[in-house]
């Protein structure tokens, strides 16, 4: 089966060769969008933390590794109250919490449980609220 290593070989480096001659400006060209995108200045960390997930999840990103790390650096010593100063969902707190767990960060889950239970409360709260409406609109109907 593999009588001629030679050619099987040259063959792969000459398909290497020519994907990276065809593809390879395109690839940098997006790694650079993609740097200035983590680059660029937003208020809203959560914005920022969305992006980062997004990146692990498509498994790239390694390439954006220090920038990464720059910006969770950040966001994690500047704003270390960020669930309870900010009026975010759940879905928010827990992927800054994973986010950050996953790249080391030592956190409190009781800090992110306590967010996670007063959006639990304003949940119940809202939903309290809807069938009172309910039963308003029910009555004077």
């Amino acid at each position: 089966m593999w009588k001629d290593i030679d050619t099987f070989t040259s063959n792969v480096t000459a398909r290497i060769l020519e994907f990276n001659q065809t593809y390879g400006r395109q690839i940098a060209e997006l790694k650079d969008k993609v740097k200035e995108m983590l680059m660029a200045p937003i208020n809203d960390p959560a914005e920022k933390v969305n992006l980062i997930n997004l990146l692990n999840r498509l498994g790239v990103s390694y390439h954006f590794r220090a920038e990464i790390e720059e910006h969770l650096n950040h966001i994690f010593e500047a704003q270390p109250n960020i669930p309870e100063d900010n009026d975010y969902d759940l879905y928010t707190i827990a992927l800054f919490f994973r986010v950050l767990k996953q790249h080391g960060y030592k956190l409190s889950s009781s800090k992110y449980l306590f967010c996670i239970n007063m959006y639990n409360i304003y949940i119940y709260r809202e939903r309290e609220r809807e069938r009172e409406r309910e039963a308003h609109t029910h009555i004077i109907s």
